[in-house]
């Protein structure tokens, strides 16, 4: 076998552990279901309810130390959709949405322009991580390696368990305000 085919071997095996049925009473579960059901209200809670899952296999993957590029863009994807979900709260359409790209600071700056700052604000720590981090996720540097400089090893675990930390509570905040507006 080949020395590359390995990491997919990992992640694959890791990813099964993912989809592993949990018991329906646990709080996974109860989000789950209630998201769910809210996505035919408003495609907002819809992005969200990807933000979550993306935030909740990011702190999972954060976990392997030769998943670190996983996790980055786990954890990146889930704040580009939890910004957007906030944006489309606000009246956005999907096709303004999709002119942000995966740019993280252009989403951040186009969500407090419209207001997100007021409702859920954004830790300064939080914010250079996310402007660092986006220098790689904007070039799809985690899908595509090589594209964009190297990200230095100073980007240690506790560094980015900070970040999908900072990232789950800005969804987290998003989605109060969410459910707010569609009430």
């Amino acid at each position: 076998m080949a020395l590359a085919a390995l990491p997919i071997l990992v992640l694959a095996g890791f990813v099964g552990r993912l989809h592993q049925p949990k018991a329906s009473g646990t709080v996974f579960e109860k989000k789950k279901r209630i998201m769910g059901q809210e996505y035919e209200r408003s495609p907002a809670l819809g992005l969200l309810n990807l933000a979550w899952e993306y935030s909740e296999a990011a702190k999972k993957v954060a976990r392997e130390p030769k998943l670190k590029n996983v996790s980055r863009f786990l954890a990146c994807r889930s704040v580009e959709l939890a910004l957007k979900a906030f944006l489309r709260a606000k009246g956005w359409e999907e096709s303004e949405l999709r002119q942000i790209g995966h740019n993280l600071q252009a989403a951040l700056r186009e969500a407090e322009k419209a207001g997100l700052g007021e409702s859920c604000p954004v830790e300064r720590v939080f914010r250079t991580h996310l402007i660092i981090l986006n220098t790689w996720y904007e070039k799809k540097d985690f899908e595509y390696p090589f594209v964009a400089p190297e990200l230095r090893t100073v980007w240690t675990r506790r560094v980015m368990n900070t970040f999908i930390k900072g990232a789950d509570n800005l969804r987290g905040r998003i989605q109060g305000f969410v459910v707010e507006q569609i009430k």
